[in-house]
């Protein structure tokens, strides 16, 4: 993730991207819940991410696809 989000980053930071933005606000609430659970005990650490980091992973990926969507429309089909 860590790679990604330094790439979202720079691409950003270069060219204003909006897209690369909201990538990294999806990243950014990823990081978040990782933060609170870094300290509990396994099980839980594990439920927790279950109950609020894969829904997180599910909208970014769900955003992911309907942007590379987007992009062909736009571009036309990768050859």
């Amino acid at each position: 993730m860590a790679h990604a989000r330094r790439k979202l980053f720079e691409l950003h930071a270069t060219n204003k991207s909006t897209l690369a933005e909201q990538a990294l606000r999806y990243i950014q609430l990823l990081y978040e819940i990782e933060s609170e659970v870094r300290d509990l005990e396994p099980d839980l650490r594990r439920r927790l991410r279950q109950e609020k980091a894969v829904p997180v992973m599910d909208m970014l990926h769900a955003w992911m696809i309907a942007q590379r969507y987007r992009v062909t429309l736009m571009t036309g089909p990768y050859p």
